[in-house]
């Protein structure tokens, strides 16, 4: 198993999927969701472009007040 907070399957697999890992803070989380979506359109773009795009993405969405909602409510 890989030591990542997220991974995305090659779109060469034939259902690829996203794995984001379960134990993250709600902004990393918001993040990481990002990134895999990312690499899962754009897979040649390396991982350095991908995580200040992303970076900056979630500074913007978490600015504005996008958050996960708790699921009890």
């Amino acid at each position: 198993m890989y030591n990542a907070d997220g991974l995305c399957d090659p779109p060469e697999y034939k259902n690829p999927k996203i794995h984001v890992a379960q134990d993250l803070p709600p902004r990393r989380e918001m993040a990481v969701v990002l990134e895999e979506i990312m690499h899962a359109f754009f897979w040649d773009i390396p991982e350095k472009q991908v995580r200040k795009f992303c970076s900056a993405a979630t500074r913007i969405l978490h600015q504005d007040g996008w958050r996960k909602e708790d699921k009890d409510n």
